[in-house]
């Protein structure tokens, strides 16, 4: 072997580790994330237990014609911000003292997420109209298993009151 072939062989073998390493960093950093990041949704339709609290009449609905939500959020970390879509509707049926109305929770903007919490800025609407506009609040008990109930909490300062949105997870997928 001459030393112009020992040359070539060192030279490829530096080169092959120096890829292999920065395959290693870019596999770990762009691709893998921190390693704890983790994507998760929950949809519900028409099922188990459901209420709806309107902070402005104080009527407090568990019967609907209607009850849908879907949910999606990133758990909030190193190179991923807190990321969330949250939209319940609601055609809560009415009774003697409450009238039926339909509902809307919307998150404009997610502030904060992990594994089982959205804390974020919402709109809340009653028959169409704006009744809640950019109120804090938070969704949560995300974290718990197919069947069990999720919560939001939306704070309504004008009324000095709360919003309550109750569902009951269908589906759920985390990856």
């Amino acid at each position: 072997m001459t030393t112009k072939n020992i040359a070539v062989i060192s030279i490829s073998a530096v080169m092959i580790v120096a890829l292999l390493l920065l395959s290693r960093v870019m596999n770990g950093f762009v691709f893998a994330g921190d390693g704890l990041t983790r994507t998760h949704s929950i949809w519900t339709k028409d099922s188990g237990t459901s209420s709806v609290n309107d902070a402005q009449t104080g009527c407090y609905y568990t019967s609907f014609e209607n009850f849908q939500t879907i949910i999606s959020w990133t758990e909030d970390s190193s190179l991923y911000p807190a990321i969330a879509h949250f939209r319940g509707v609601a055609a809560a049926k009415g009774y003697p003292s409450c009238a039926g109305h339909n509902y809307e929770f919307r998150l404009l903007k997610a502030t904060y997420t992990d594994q089982k919490t959205i804390e974020g800025v919402w709109n809340v609407y009653r028959d169409g109209s704006l009744m809640c506009s950019i109120c804090n609040g938070t969704a949560y008990g995300l974290d718990l298993s197919v069947g069990s109930d999720y919560f939001v909490e939306v704070q309504d300062d004008t009324h000095a009151s709360t919003w309550q949105y109750l569902g009951n997870s269908d589906h759920r997928f985390t990856f």
